[in-house]
């Protein structure tokens, strides 16, 4: 029983867990495959945060427009306008993540 409550106790835990949190769009077109709560935010190969949130972004009418990310990343870490960040897809499997190929000039 410990153990399992320990378990549930650390999910919240891992990198990014208590650190900055940003929002990314993607368009109804580029969709978000695959995220979901607790993906992988990797800069470099190395896993920096974590996905908190998927939603739509919908009009005042109910419409669809876009799809909102929320995600955390390690509070020592911090990330430009500009930053190049990309949905990454699995070859096998089900779960994305969000690469982030540039922290951006800031410009």
């Amino acid at each position: 029983m410990l153990g399992v409550g320990v378990a549930f106790m650390l999910t919240d835990r891992g990198p990014g867990a208590g650190g900055m949190p940003f929002f990314i769009r993607f368009s109804i077109d580029d969709g978000a495959a695959g995220l979901q709560r607790g993906s992988p935010v990797l800069l470099g190969g190395v896993q920096v945060g974590r996905v908190k949130s998927v939603a739509f972004e919908t009009t005042s009418a109910g419409e669809a427009t876009g799809i909102k990310v929320e995600v955390e990343v390690r509070p020592d870490l911090i990330i430009q306008e500009d930053a190049g960040i990309y949905l990454e897809k699995p070859l096998l499997g089900t779960l994305s993540s969000i690469n982030i190929a540039s922290v951006g000039a800031g410009t």
